[in-house]
C-alpha cells in the first residue's frame, strides 16, 4: 500500500536500546524493518532508536534505501554509529534529535554540523516546530553548514478526515493522542484542506521530513 501510495518512507519508533542481532537472544529494535524490507521496495525505511544503546545491528538491511534517528543524547551514541559504518558510500542516513537550538551551544551545533545528515526536531506543537526548524537552518549555516544540504524531520500526529467531526473521532479514539493537548495545536488535523495548509506552512518553515503518526483507526486505509 505504501508503494502504491508514493510514501517517501515507513518508520518504526523503538527508543528501547539497541539489542542482539536476529538469531540471538534479546531484543532487536530494527526486527520490524527487517520484516518490512522484503515487501516495501520503493519507500525508505526508517528506525528512531535511543543513542544510549549499542549501534543497532544492520544486516539484512538494504543500506541505500536505510535511515536512522538516534533519540536523547545522541553524541556518543552517533559516533560509535558512524565508526561502525564502514564504507561510506554504502551507509545509511544518519538523523539526530535536537532540542532548542538555543540550547545547543556552539560546541554541539559544530558538531552536529559535521555528523547528521538530518536532524529531528522535538518540539510540543506545531507552531514550536516551525520556529524551531527556521533557528536551526539559521545556526546551522553559522556553523559552516549549507542550509540546502540539512534535512529537518518533525514527528507529528495526524488525524485527517472529511470533515473535521471525521478527524476529531478519529484522534479521539487513539489513546495516544490523548495527552497531546488541542489536535489543532499538538498536530496535523482536520480535513484535507487544513491539513494541506499545515503541511506547507511547514515546508516554508524549513521542514523537509514529516514523520506522521497516524490513528489507529478501522478506516486507516482512507486515513
Amino acid at each position: 500500500m505504501c508503494d502504491r501510495a508514493g510514501i517517501g518512507a515507513v518508520w518504526v519508533d523503538d527508543s528501547a536500546p539497541a539489542g542482539p542481532p536476529p538469531g540471538s537472544t534479546g531484543p532487536d529494535p530494527l526486527a520490524g524493518l527487517r520484516e518490512l524490507a522484503s515487501v516495501v521496495t520503493r519507500a525508505r525505511l526508517g528506525a528512531m532508536v535511543a543513542a544510549s544503546g549499542p549501534p543497532p545491528v544492520l544486516d539484512g538491511l538494504p543500506a541505500g534505501r536505510l535511515e536512522l534517528t538516534l533519540l536523547g543524547d545522541a553524541r556518543e551514541g552517533a559516533d560509535r554509529l558512524r565508526a561502525g559504518f564502514g564504507d561510506d558510500r554504502a551507509r545509511p542516513t544518519l538523523a539526530v534529535e535536537v532540542g532548542d537550538p538555543e540550547r545547543l551551544g556552539r560546541e554541539r551545533l559544530a558538531w552536529l554540523a559535521g555528523v547528521a545528515d538530518d536532524v529531528l526536531v522535538r518540539a510540543a506543537d506545531v507552531d514550536r516546530v516551525a520556529e524551531q526548524a527556521r533557528a536551526l537552518r539559521a545556526a546551522f549555516e553559522l556553523a559552516g553548514r549549507d542550509p540546502a544540504s540539512l534535512g529537518v524531520a518533525v514527528r507529528l500526529p495526524v488525524s485527517i478526515g472529511r470533515t473535521v467531526a471525521e478527524a476529531a473521532a478519529r484522534w479521539d479514539a487513539e489513546p495516544a493522542f490523548a495527552g497531546l493537548g488541542p489536535p489543532a495545536q499538538a498536530g496535523v488535523f482536520g480535513t484535507l484542506e487544513h491539513c494541506h495548509e499545515r503541511v506547507i506552512a511547514l515546508a516554508h518553515a524549513g521542514v523537509t521530513d514529516l514523520r506522521c503518526v497516524l490513528p489507529g483507526a478501522p478506516d486507516i486505509h482512507d486515513v
